[in-house]
């Protein structure tokens, strides 16, 4: 098997939620797991039948090797941090269940 080094830096994080002083909800992020991968932006596509809803609702693809203590395909409350950038999470795929790479596929929401 081949590794997959890449030359971006991920940082998979997941919302937590405290309570501040006067016990208001509080949302925090925290980092779950470090990722190095690539990440490349998706074409538009016209068309209908290749990919499932999800797919096709996201702005990039990050790319990285299977992480050591696998990947948790559950996406509430998780995102992608890159270069102090935001990207929501829309589907984690472990192609052909090989437990090789991921594909995450993602949207872009913007700067921190």
């Amino acid at each position: 098997m081949k590794k997959i080094n890449g030359n971006i830096i991920a940082y998979l994080q997941r919302a937590v939620t405290s309570e501040n002083e006067i016990g208001e909800a509080v949302r925090q992020w925290e980092t779950v797991k470090t990722l190095k991968g690539y990440l490349d932006m998706k074409s538009e596509s016209t068309d209908t039948g290749s990919f499932n809803a999800r797919a096709k609702q996201s702005t990039h693809i990050f790319i990285c090797q299977y992480p050591e203590n696998g990947i948790n395909a559950d996406i509430e409350n998780k995102r992608l941090l890159i270069n102090s950038e935001v990207y929501e999470i829309l589907m984690i795929d472990d192609p052909m269940g090989m437990s090789e790479h991921c594909e995450i596929y993602l949207r872009y929401k913007g700067g921190v």
